[in-house]
């Protein structure tokens, strides 16, 4: 209910946002929200300040601007009221964010030609780059194959699911 209270930018940033695994980077959910609003960085970080001042997430620290949900059960609500279509759609497209910016990240010699470039410059590197890196592919961080993992496998059931439901 507390989410229906909200404002409409503040209600799709939360929808958004709780597709995530865990942590919530701004700029990765600018990117996400493109097709529903056009919505800029600065207007996704003061929405999420805003979400934080209303204690629905939670900054993680003052060196990134990184979010987290305060509580499982705000999450799962939001996540709730997106329609089948865009859970998939918003899970896809973080899957192709991820994965470009794990490209760029693995291969910094062709930052200049990757159309993230300026993406991966702001606080999606140096969220990502804070955790260990993945065992087969030193240069991208394991916290960017984790999260490309969390929305493969959302996709792979939400796919399922719609498996069963066909006659």
């Amino acid at each position: 209910a507390r989410i229906d209270r909200m404002p409409p930018e503040l209600q799709l940033l939360l929808k958004v946002a709780s597709t995530a695994s865990v942590v919530v980077d701004p700029t990765t959910l600018a990117h996400l929200v493109q097709p529903f609003s056009e919505m800029s960085l600065a207007q996704v970080v003061r929405s999420l300040k805003e979400l934080a001042r209303r204690k629905i997430v939670r900054h993680m620290g003052s060196e990134l601007d990184l979010y987290v949900f305060t509580d499982f059960l705000s999450k799962e609500a939001a996540y709730e009221l997106l329609l089948f279509e865009q859970r998939v759609d918003i899970h896809r497209r973080a899957v192709r964010f991820l994965q470009e910016f794990a490209a760029v990240v693995s291969s910094p010699g062709e930052l200049a030609s990757t159309p993230c470039t300026d993406k991966v410059e702001s606080t999606s590197r140096a969220a990502f780059s804070l955790e260990s890196s993945c065992p087969v592919h030193p240069s991208v961080p394991a916290k960017v194959v984790a999260e490309v993992a969390h929305h493969w496998v959302a996709l792979l059931d939400l796919c399922k699911g719609q498996e069963k439901e066909e006659p």
